[in-house]
């Protein structure tokens, strides 16, 4: 069985589609199927490490190339594509996944994806032939997030890592730089990602208590994460690898998609909402919610939490549901 992926990334939307396609083919290609994921993106990711070959095509413009692909399912993680693209290429393939943050279209006959936390509760319609996976469940994780022991909650703050998405599309990394260079008794680790155009900006923002860390792959990040004692981190993808680990985490709001997810988080209790990029506040709100969890006991709470929200396996099972659709379609 083959499966046919495509997403987008790069420089001007992050990194996020990129890094949960990657983690389904990781999760098919143990199911045996074999996958082919094509990045609609730019030159931001040239080298890029995902653990899987990739193409970088647009493919929203060339679904004749598509048209050439065997596969027997197609997997589509795109924002931009419209509805009528999304039916063209579903109609190519006997199979069709849809993976949706924010309840985006409705969708033809299917799988439709949102592992957002909360999904389950947005009243998707009832619509025979498309089958819904919702919330933390099925969130396809990095393979390398997959397995983790239980993080080691320190009683006393030592280590702050700043994390905004691969691209840092708004420029607020130097900002919370400057305004962490009174905690001069903490290690502060700054992740800068592929596609990170201030990076200069960056430089200069940063003391001597500050280390960049430039370019890291999945298992620099598992690493950073369980060595940090409390993140800054836009609230993507990444507050999911987060609460894997049971990182204390105080978000940041970046893209209106996120909506969703930060409220469920919020909700669920496990990190600390600082605010939106452009709220006149937030650099006044993420040293409040750093002075929080200096708490011990706060971060132990937020910790425990985190992990028991979501166990990592999110990949394998939507892998699962492939598998036995596509099973089903050849015997019919």
């Amino acid at each position: 069985m083959k499966a046919v992926i495509l997403t987008e990334g790069g420089t001007d939307i992050g990194f996020g589609h990129i890094y949960r396609c990657a983690a389904i083919t990781h999760g098919l290609r143990k199911r045996s199927i074999e996958c082919t994921l094509i990045i609609n993106g730019d030159s931001s990711l040239q080298n890029l490490d995902i653990g899987t070959d990739f193409s970088i095509n647009n493919w929203m413009l060339d679904i004749d190339n598509i048209k050439n692909l065997y596969g027997d399912t197609v997997i589509i993680d795109s924002y931009k594509a419209d509805k009528n693209l999304v039916k063209k290429v579903a109609a190519l393939f006997k199979l069709s996944v849809y993976i949706d943050d924010y309840k985006r279209m409705i969708y033809p006959s299917g799988i439709v994806i949102n592992s957002a936390i909360g999904a389950d509760h947005l009243n998707y319609p009832d619509i025979s032939g498309v089958e819904y996976l919702l919330g933390l469940k099925y969130h396809p994780m990095r393979m390398e997030f997959w397995e983790c022991e239980k993080k080691s909650i320190n009683r006393q703050v030592n280590n702050i890592l700043i994390t905004i998405g691969g691209s840092d599309v708004k420029n607020i990394t130097p900002a919370i730089i400057k305004e962490l260079a009174s905690k001069t008794e903490f290690k502060k680790k700054v992740v800068i990602g592929r596609g990170f155009t201030h990076i200069r900006e960056i430089m200069e923002s940063a003391d001597s208590k500050t280390e960049l860390i430039q370019f890291p792959d999945a298992k620099d990040m598992f690493q950073l994460m369980q060595e940090t004692d409390i993140t800054i981190s836009a609230s993507g993808q990444t507050l999911f690898e987060l609460a894997r680990i049971g990182v204390p985490t105080i978000a940041i709001g970046i893209a209106k998609n996120q909506e969703l997810n930060i409220r469920g988080w919020m909700a669920s209790n496990f990190i600390e909402f600082a605010g939106w990029w452009y709220d006149e506040e937030l650099g006044k709100n993420v040293m409040q919610k750093l002075d929080l969890l200096m708490k011990y006991d706060i971060r132990k709470n937020r910790s425990e939490t985190g992990r028991t929200l979501i166990d990592g396996a999110g990949a394998l099972r939507i892998a699962e549901k492939i598998m036995d659709k596509l099973k089903t379609s050849h015997l019919s």
